[in-house]
């Protein structure tokens, strides 16, 4: 009886241990990490980071993917690049094969106007009905500013992931 109980342990399924949430991205995202992990995300972050940034990551099993990239791409964008812009995230993003994924595309820069109308244009460019879940609380990130015109002050950091985060 007892060899019958370790034989049935051993056949057993083993039930894999779900992917880990994570929030990747630039300055935004390291601005943003404190509130992630407190909510069980891990988080890839680095200052400065682009497309190209990300396209460099290696893919990894991930449940939903918060995706913060596209503020240093965004000085001297054009509206085509904008337009294309999107479809280059999406694609980066099927590498990973989230079960969600989530672009928290760039925030307001009301004291930098090339880089608020690019971030306007990416707003503009991305399909609601895309693969890729586009975060639309374009209020809750964009007030309050800090003081350099790009991130966000502690206030909205929180209010932008509060805004951000899935259910």
């Amino acid at each position: 009886m007892k060899r019958l109980v370790i034989l049935l342990a051993l056949l057993a399924p083993v039930q894999a241990s779900a992917c880990p949430n994570l929030l990747i991205g630039d300055s935004l995202a390291v601005g943003m990490a404190a509130y992630a992990r407190a909510d069980g995300f891990q988080v890839i972050a680095r200052q400065g980071a682009g497309l190209s940034w990300l396209r460099a990551q290696a893919p990894r099993c991930v449940g939903i993917l918060v995706v913060m990239i596209g503020t240093n791409d965004l000085p001297g964008m054009s509206r085509a690049w904008a337009q294309a812009y999107p479809a280059r995230v999406a694609e980066v993003v099927t590498w990973w094969r989230p079960e969600r994924s989530i672009w928290a595309t760039p925030a307001c820069f009301p004291a930098r106007p090339a880089m608020e109308r690019a971030s306007a244009w990416l707003d503009a460019a991305v399909e609601p009905t895309g693969s890729l879940g586009r975060h639309r609380g374009r209020p809750a990130r964009c007030s309050p500013i800090g003081g350099d015109g790009i991130h966000p002050s502690a206030q909205g950091y929180r209010s932008w992931w509060r805004d951000l985060r899935p259910p």
